[in-house]
């Protein structure tokens, strides 16, 4: 993921930290992609003042960079923090019914406890909070939950038990990267509407096209009948006066 540092990639990395998670989720392996979030988040080129711009929001899911006029806008920013809050709640669901959750969330909860001292961006900072707040909302009901268990670390087979007993259950983080989810999926498709209704005339203003096209199409047969009619005029008249000449020739 680190393979190209700079920041015009991260919608390739992002692509990367998803399928991982995929591959997490479905495997039940741990792999640890939260701290190249945290990176991002904490990078120098999400926390600087944007540039003024009238860019319209960017979608990283179509696209593996992003331009250099793109890369200093407030657009590139925000997309980005969505992406890497996407990515952390998605990660720390799959994982939010280990024994070791605590342990696991620790690091990434010091850096943006930090994070949220340091930013400047006021949305972003209540996000991260707001995240901050469900990870140790679901470290606290872990560790509530092991400190009565009989077993050790190394009897893996109680382990596993316990986690499976735990994954039937809805923890904090899994509701809020649920209701994100609920929330963004509503967005694409309002999106999608609006990307629909600008690309396609609506039935009725096409209807009035239709019409007005007809209708000059009628005119300009009218008029051609009008010129047909008038040239067929003047020619009858030219054949009647070249009659008329030879009937006065005849006669002389």
């Amino acid at each position: 993921m680190r393979l190209v540092p700079s920041a015009r990639y991260f919608p390739l990395r992002f692509h990367c930290i998803t399928s991982l998670n995929l591959l997490s989720s479905q495997t039940g392996t741990l792999i640890p992609i939260a701290a190249s979030l945290v990176d991002i988040l904490c990078s120098a080129d999400i926390q600087k003042k944007p540039k003024p711009s009238t860019a319209k929001p960017i979608n990283f899911d179509c696209i593996l960079k992003v331009t250099k006029a793109q890369l200093q806008t407030k657009a590139f920013q925000d997309a980005a923090v969505e992406k890497c809050l996407d990515g952390l709640m998605n990660f720390f669901s799959i994982h939010a019914h280990s024994i070791a959750f605590p342990e696991l969330m620790l690091p990434s909860v010091t850096r943006l406890r930090k994070l949220c001292k340091e930013a400047k961006q006021m949305e972003m900072k209540q996000q991260v909070k707001l995240l901050v707040d469900k990870l140790e909302e679901t470290a606290a009901e872990v560790t509530i939950a092991r400190s009565s268990v009989g077993f050790g670390p190394a009897d893996a087979d109680s382990v596993e038990r316990w986690e499976a007993a735990r994954k039937e259950k809805t923890g904090p983080i899994e509701s809020m990267y649920k209701k994100w989810k609920d929330k963004a999926e509503k967005r694409l498709e309002l999106e999608q509407r609006e990307a629909m209704r600008t690309e396609k005339p609506a039935p009725a203003a096409a209807a009035a096209k239709k019409r007005r096209k007809s209708g000059g199409e009628v005119r300009k047969a009218k008029k051609r009948r009008v010129v047909i009619a008038e040239d067929d005029a003047e020619a009858e008249d030219k054949v009647e006066d070249f009659r008329q000449w030879s009937d006065d020739d005849d006669d002389d």
